[in-house]
């Protein structure tokens, strides 16, 4: 039997957005570079879904009705997920970025965004995930 963290049927990143469109499309984006991705349109799903804890990335928006992205990241550690964290937001600045970094995400992806810079980002950190011990 798999377990659930190399099953291969599990999303290796989580996408949390709650505008539908621009999570469709994010989602969309991924599963075109062959990337297994699982997209929810709260952290309060996110959190209810025993699968989660064995991606090795979430991509966050920051500003969400339930929960933002610090939270969701914050939930997802308090499990032991040891993933890596890419935050997006239509309010980029230097002073959130620089939080967003301090609470544990490694990037911060202003939007919009093109294609190349989402999947860029997305695939170095799933490669830093893949070396790290």
């Amino acid at each position: 039997m798999l377990s659930v963290a190399h099953n291969e049927l599990s999303p290796e990143i989580l996408l949390v957005e709650d505008d539908s469109g621009v999570r469709r499309s994010i989602l969309m984006m991924l599963k075109a570079h062959g990337l297994r991705a699982k997209a929810y349109g709260s952290g309060a799903t996110l959190a209810q879904d025993p699968l989660a804890r064995a991606a090795r990335l979430l991509i966050a928006d920051w500003q969400m009705p339930d929960m933002n992205g610090f939270e969701v990241l914050a939930s997802l550690r308090s499990t032991g997920w040891t993933g890596a964290g890419l935050m997006l937001t239509g309010y980029y600045d230097a002073i959130l970025a620089a939080k967003a970094r301090q609470e544990g995400f490694q990037e911060v992806l202003p939007k919009p965004f093109l294609d190349h810079e989402l999947i860029g980002t997305v695939t170095r950190l799933l490669g830093e995930q893949r070396t790290s011990p």
